[in-house]
């Protein structure tokens, strides 16, 4: 499919595994302000997956959860 410079992940769902830390937080955030239609944070650290989830949400802005493009998360335990 075709994607534009504006939002590279037109209707995609992404799911990032290992979006506690690192590069996986850092991807999660970067497809959330992309423009995904939801991300999935996926770690066995349901701790630090929510601080990612809090940090997306506080990136957000005002409205929070009603105005992002992404809407998910997922948290799996080992």
């Amino acid at each position: 499919p075709h994607t534009s410079s504006t939002n590279p992940f037109p209707g995609a769902h992404v799911l990032i595994t290992g979006a506690a830390s690192g590069i996986g937080a850092a991807l999660a955030a970067a497809a959330a302000g992309a423009g995904a239609a939801a991300v999935s944070v996926v770690d066995r650290d349901a701790a630090g997956g929510a601080r990612v989830v809090a940090a997306l949400l506080a990136a957000a802005g005002p409205g929070g959860a009603a105005g992002l493009a992404f809407r998910a998360a997922a948290f799996v335990a080992a």
